[in-house]
């Protein structure tokens, strides 16, 4: 059934060849086709998972990771409210254009997409605004991130299972995912209340740093909804190009590499506590400091541009890392 299923989107839609990329991110996950590894007789496994962390379905992959395998198990659970995967920005338009060319399909689009919260670091900006889980009205608290818990577990079977036939391999997957499936479930009240406690707490505390940040800006809550709604629709206006030309490309460009360094700094030491995790999110903003400066001189030199003081950007920026700091 997958492999028909397979065959009848590669056959439907016109695949473009390769990984696809988001930001500088290149992913080895976001491909609409792959030719299959013959020295192999099955290239992994493909899983979806409840955001409880129980093990619902899955299948194997024997072309690597594309667009197909998680679409069919999309159809599979298409009564679901919500769809987290860690490619999200590049499955939906590959979605939408099978849904086009097969109409029995067209009912998952329906569903609401979300980037899970820890691979949406990997992605641009603008990306992690519009798909990241912590940013989806009704995603409430979920990671998106308990396909790699189970990922984590049924790991530990890679050793054995390589020396294996099929039928046993695959039985063995099952043993393990019954196991977990049976663990989750004797902890599920133990897991449901902890995370209800976290989640009041969480609560109390951004009700309390929002009011904070109003009483400091003097603004309401309508203006705040405001510069929410401003933000996704600055997100949704497109992403600059890798190589952006004429004024209002590197102005796009500008804007973007500024947002990603305030972000980077503002949750340097409010969500990394290892200092491995630290210095090389440091890095990555010392790298897109000096993206940020190179792309304000090719600003300058445009005819039609309106200045930008160098200098009082990078002040500005350094001022905002020593509040941090604080």
């Amino acid at each position: 059934m997958v492999s028909n299923f397979v065959e009848e989107v590669r056959g439907a839609v016109k695949s473009t060849p390769g990984k696809a990329m988001c930001g500088e991110s290149h992913w080895t996950a976001a491909r609409e086709t792959s030719k299959q590894v013959n020295k192999l007789d099955e290239e992994g496994v493909e899983i979806a998972v409840c955001r409880h962390g129980f093990l619902l379905k899955g299948l194997n992959m024997y072309r690597g990771e594309i667009f197909a395998y998680p679409m069919y198990l999309q159809k599979e659970f298409k009564d679901a409210k919500f769809l987290a995967m860690d490619v999200t920005c590049r499955y939906v338009p590959y979605l939408e254009k099978v849904s086009e060319a097969l109409s029995h399909l067209q009912p998952l689009q329906k569903m609401r997409h979300c980037l899970s919260v820890m691979h949406a670091k990997a992605h641009n900006t603008k990306c992690e605004i519009l798909w990241n889980a912590r940013n989806q009205e009704g995603a409430g608290t979920t990671l998106g991130e308990e396909v790699e818990q189970v990922n984590s577990f049924l790991s530990r079977c890679a050793l054995t299972t390589k020396y294996m036939t099929k039928s046993v391999r695959t039985d063995m997957l099952t043993v393990h995912a019954i196991g977990w499936n049976q663990r989750k479930e004797n902890g599920l009240h133990i897991a449901l209340s902890s995370r209800f406690k976290k989640l009041v707490q969480k609560t109390l505390t951004a009700t309390e740093n929002l009011k904070m940040m109003q009483n400091q800006f003097h603004c309401s809550d309508d203006t705040v909804k405001q510069w929410v709604m401003d933000v996704k629709q600055w997100a949704s206006s497109g992403n600059a190009t890798a190589s952006p030309v004429g004024a209002h490309g590197l102005q796009l460009s500008i804007e973007t590499l500024s947002v990603s360094i305030c972000q980077k700094k503002h949750y340097l030491y409010r969500q990394n506590d290892r200092n491995k995790r630290r210095q090389k999110i440091t890095q990555k903003i010392a790298q897109e400091k000096k993206r940020l400066v190179a792309e304000i001189q090719r600003y300058n030199q445009q005819p039609n541009a309106d200045p930008v003081d160098t200098n009082l950007v990078v002040q500005q920026l350094s001022n905002k890392a020593e509040e941090i700091m604080i």
